[in-house]
């Protein structure tokens, strides 16, 4: 199983009620028609947390990509360098992502949750 994380962060002048609905309603359904290839497509959304005085929230939403495989992987890549799919996606991330803050990182998952 391959994971990808995506921290991402709503752009200025939505509110975070706005934001997941935007998401949730809209953006994910694109997702699941133009990149259909992994396993689990799942969003936390923080909402509540402890940061030191003077301390911004860097992100709004952890996103995990779950793939069976290292090929379902690679096919995602791959059609995430297709112009027409990146073109859709990132148009929809104008209207509630600030795409400039977006980090992702392919992790290696250990253990399980008891």
């Amino acid at each position: 199983m391959i994971k990808v994380l995506v921290f991402i962060k709503k752009r200025d002048g939505i509110s975070l009620e706005s934001f997941i609905r935007h998401y949730e309603e809209v953006h994910v359904p694109l997702v699941e028609e133009l990149l259909p290839m992994y396993a689990g497509y799942r969003r936390n959304y923080l909402t509540e947390g402890i940061y030191p005085a003077g301390v911004a929230r860097e992100f709004d939403v952890v996103t995990e990509l779950l793939f069976a495989d290292s090929n379902a992987y690679a096919d995602w890549l791959a059609a995430l360098e297709d112009p027409a799919v990146l073109n859709l996606i990132r148009k929809d991330e104008e209207n509630f992502i600030d795409s400039s803050q977006t980090i992702m990182w392919t992790v290696d998952a250990q253990g399980q949750c008891h």
